[in-house]
Order: C-alpha cells, then sequence, then structure tokens
C-alpha cells in the first residue's frame, strides 16, 4: 500500500553532496580563473625584444656607463643568438674600452653573423682592422683594411694608405690613395707627397694645387716639412735629395726618408745634413749601428751641425749613457737655443739625472717654445709625478697658463685639476675636473677625481657613480686600481 509518505520518498530527489545551485557558481568561477589568468599574461613581465635591449644599451653608452652596456648586449645576444647587431656593438664598447683581445673576438663573431646574413659590412671589417692594428698585428690589420675597402669603406683605402706609407711602401700607398676620389684633400695631399717622393714634380704640383683648393690638416702639415716647397725647387740641386728625405723624417715617415737620404749619400753629397739624416732615419727604422756611424759621419764633416748633436744626445739616452747624452744635448743648445725639440730632450736627461731646477727651466722653455700643447703636458707632468712646483705655485701658474692657451684641451684642463688637489684646493680642483670630464667624458681621470671631491663630501651615492664608470671607461686603465680600492668600501652601492 503506497502511502503518502511513500510517495513524497519515492518522488523526493536523491541526496545531493552540495546545494544544487553549485554548477552554475562552479562555471562562474572557472570563468573567473580564466579572465585572471589571461590579465595575468597580459600585464605581466615580457621578455624584452632585442631592439628594445639595444636601445637601453645605447642609453648606457650615452652616459659612458659601458659595463651596463655589455649587460644589455649579452642579454639581447642571448635572446637572439645569430643577430650580429649585439656582438658588433659589444666589439664597439670593447675597443672604447681597449681591451683588444675582446673586440677583435666580438668583431670576428659579428662578421660570421653578418656574413650568414649576407650582409659582410664593411664598416665592421674597418673597425676590426683598427683593433687589430691597435693590438700590433699590423698584417692582420692590413687584410682586414683590404676587406674594408672591397665593400665600399672609404676609409679602408685610407687606412691601407697610412700605413702604407708607415711602412716605407710608396708605390703601394699611391695605389691605395687612388682609391678615394680626387675630391678627397688628404689622398691628393698625400699623392702629392709620394709623387715628389717618384721624382715627378709635375704631378705633385698638380695634385699640390687641387689640395690647396681644399685646405685640410693633412695639407698644414705637408706644408710645414717643406714638401710644398720642394715641389717648386729644381730636383738637380745638390742638396733636394736631402731636403726631401728630411721632409719626410719631420712628418714622422722615416721609413720613406731612406731612400732620397740614400741617394742623397751615395750620390757623392758631403754635406753633413745628408749625413745625419740618414743616420736619425736608421737608428729610427730599427738599424742602430749604421746610424750611428752615420751621425758620427756628419759630426766631423759639421761640428756645428745642431742637429748631429741632438741625435747623438737622444741616442747616448737610449743606451743610458745620461753623461754623454746631456753633454751632446748642451753642444745642441749651444748651437740651436730656441729649438723646443733639443730643449725637451735635455729636460727629460736632467729629470733622469734628477736635476730637478734646470729640468723644469728646460721643460718649460720648451713648453713655450712649443706651437702644440704636447710640450706643456710633459712639464706639467714632471710637476704632478715628482710634487716639483706645488708649494711655490709654479705648477699652477704654468697649469692656468696651459689652459689659457688651449683652453679645449682636456689633458692640460685635468691636470690643472690634479695640480689644485695637491695644493689641498678642493673646490678648484672639483671645478677644472668638472670641466675636463665636460671636454671629455670617456676619460676616466676626473671620474676618479670628482669621486674623491664626492667621498670628501660624504656624497657616497655620487661617488660610487663616478668610480663605477671610471672602471666601465677602462677597466685595466694604469688608474683602474685606484679606482677599485675607493669602491671597495662602498661597493654595497648600487647606480
Amino acid at each position: 500500500m503506497i502511502t503518502a509518505s511513500t510517495t513524497d520518498r519515492a518522488y523526493a530527489p536523491a541526496r545531493a553532496s552540495s546545494p544544487p545551485h553549485l554548477p552554475r557558481r562552479a562555471l562562474a568561477v572557472v570563468a573567473c580563473v580564466v579572465v585572471l589568468a589571461g590579465l595575468a599574461l597580459a600585464v605581466g613581465p615580457v621578455q624584452p625584444t632585442v631592439a628594445q635591449y639595444l636601445a637601453a644599451a645605447a642609453r648606457d653608452r650615452a652616459i659612458q656607463r659601458y659595463d651596463l652596456a655589455l649587460g644589455q648586449y649579452a642579454a639581447a645576444h642571448a635572446a637572439a643568438p645569430t643577430d650580429p647587431r649585439p656582438l658588433c656593438d659589444t666589439a664597439a664598447v670593447r675597443a672604447f674600452q681597449h681591451e683588444w683581445p675582446d673586440a677583435i673576438a666580438s668583431y670576428r663573431a659579428c662578421l660570421a653573423r653578418n656574413g650568414a646574413n649576407g650582409s659582410d659590412n664593411g664598416a665592421v671589417w674597418l673597425a676590426l682592422g683598427d683593433a687589430l692594428a691597435a693590438s700590433g698585428d699590423t698584417s692582420g690589420a692590413a687584410q682586414a683594411w683590404q676587406r674594408a675597402a672591397d665593400r665600399g669603406a672609404r676609409d679602408g683605402p685610407r687606412r691601407l694608405a697610412t700605413a702604407q706609407e708607415a711602412a716605407g711602401h710608396a708605390a703601394a700607398a699611391e695605389r691605395a690613395w687612388q682609391l678615394l676620389p680626387r675630391n678627397d684633400p688628404q689622398a691628393v695631399a698625400h699623392l702629392g707627397m709620394l709623387a715628389l717622393w717618384r721624382g715627378d714634380l709635375p704631378t705633385a704640383q698638380r695634385d699640390f694645387l687641387s689640395a690647396l683648393d681644399r685646405p685640410s690638416g693633412d695639407l698644414d702639415a705637408i706644408r710645414s716639412a717643406g714638401f710644398l716647397d720642394l715641389a717648386a725647387a729644381p730636383p738637380d740641386q745638390t742638396n733636394w735629395p736631402a731636403r726631401l728625405g728630411f721632409a719626410f723624417l719631420a712628418i714622422g715617415l722615416p721609413q720613406l726618408a731612406l731612400d732620397p737620404l740614400r741617394h742623397a749619400v751615395t750620390a757623392g753629397s758631403t754635406g753633413a745634413p745628408a749625413h745625419a739624416y740618414l743616420g736619425w732615419a736608421l737608428w729610427l727604422t730599427g738599424a742602430q749601428a749604421a746610424g750611428a756611424a752615420a751621425i758620427a759621419t756628419a759630426r766631423a764633416l759639421d761640428p756645428k751641425l745642431s742637429f748631429a748633436w741632438f741625435a747623438t744626445g737622444e741616442i747616448a739616452a737610449a743606451r743610458g749613457d745620461l753623461a754623454a747624452a746631456d753633454t751632446a744635448l748642451q753642444q745642441a743648445l749651444a748651437l740651436d737655443g730656441n729649438n723646443s725639440a733639443i730643449l725637451a730632450a735635455e729636460a727629460r736627461v736632467l729629470l733622469a739625472k734628477h736635476i730637478y731646477f734646470q729640468a723644469d727651466l728646460a721643460f718649460g722653455a720648451a713648453a713655450r717654445l712649443s706651437t702644440d700643447p704636447s710640450a706643456t703636458i710633459e712639464w706639467l707632468q714632471f710637476y704632478l709625478d715628482y710634487g716639483y712646483g706645488i708649494d711655490d705655485r709654479r705648477a699652477v701658474t704654468a697649469a692656468q697658463a696651459a689652459v689659457v692657451r688651449w683652453p679645449q684641451n682636456e689633458p692640460l684642463r685635468f691636470q690643472l685639476a690634479e695640480v689644485y688637489a695637491q695644493m689641498r684646493q678642493p673646490a678648484f680642483s672639483f671645478y677644472a675636473a668638472t670641466q675636463a670630464r665636460a671636454l671629455d667624458p670617456t676619460d676616466p681621470g676626473p671620474h676618479i677625481l670628482l669621486a674623491q671631491s664626492a667621498l670628501a663630501a660624504g656624497d657616497l651615492v655620487a661617488a660610487a657613480t663616478e668610480l663605477r664608470t671610471a672602471l666601465a671607461l677602462r677597466p685595466d686603465s694604469p688608474r683602474a686600481g685606484e679606482a677599485r680600492d675607493l669602491l671597495a668600501p662602498i661597493a654595497d652601492i648600487t647606480v
């Protein structure tokens, strides 16, 4: 018999483990989770692109933080191992740091990927050649520059030509210069110089006239050495080959000086200058015994030739015979007392003999007579290295005059800052170092000096920033150890 209670049980739903409306809630929760997961993917960390890494590295390089830039390039390379750009840029930074083996390796890796991509880059070959040359591999550098020239890099022939000139290969240098257009002022000026070396005056005159239409620093140096005067002089003059050889010596090309000077001597010239110049060229190019003998011949022919005594003094100094060097250079100064090169050589000998007062006078005279700042830089470095002239203000007076004479020269401005630092005048040192850093932000020296100022003022963040920048610029510079020592106590400050 069916009762009401039985009916209720028969039609009642089976007992559920959860409320009947839960399936709808569960679907809503699942949907919400999916949406939130999607949002998390959308707004969560995303791997930067290679372009973003490279852009970040460019910003780091702009503030000379090469260490940070190298990290960005490493990340870019890891993200795209076949992309040559991170490797090319890494190589460029290593070259800025003068880390030549690392630069060369990165340039080669970059070129391997460039070649695989069908874009073997002339600019990269050029930079590789520069790095190889800086590391002393002249043969490898020449090969790389040739590859750069073959790929249309205009400076490829330029590098090749100057390297061939330095090696004394006049014909090869001429061929390289001829690869450049005729409107290139450096090329036509050097072609004129090499035409004189061949004795071809009409071609030399044509090239020099073309160069005069486009003035350049190269033409100024060639004119100062006397090449333009030689182009206007008859080559049958007895002293013409000797003058030509001296011109090549004056421009810093002793290998090219050898042939005209040998011709001057073997042609029967008994003039002392030809023997002296040949002797000096031989000495500079490694034939030291023959060079010293030719210079001795020049002294015998003309005891009043100042250049022969100068060369004698330099050879004696190179051999460590300071007494003989001093005697010879004093004789040269007696004959030519206003020659800045002789004065500077005598100053170095006096310094090696620890005769500081006379060395100071000779350095100062050389600096005042010289037309470029190198002699003044050497004079101020004497003050800084030996602490001479600091207390009596000779150093600061010389440094102040130097920056007035050459206001855009960064080494002189930095030396002024160092002089102030040795004088314990931190405010003046700080301002001079700041000016030096503005003239050349890639010199680690001002950064280290500014870090020292910041440490003295208790500004540890600024000090850490300057020291890390200095180390990023030149990890292996002579002052890198000093920078690391200063940074060690504050190394936990991240900037």
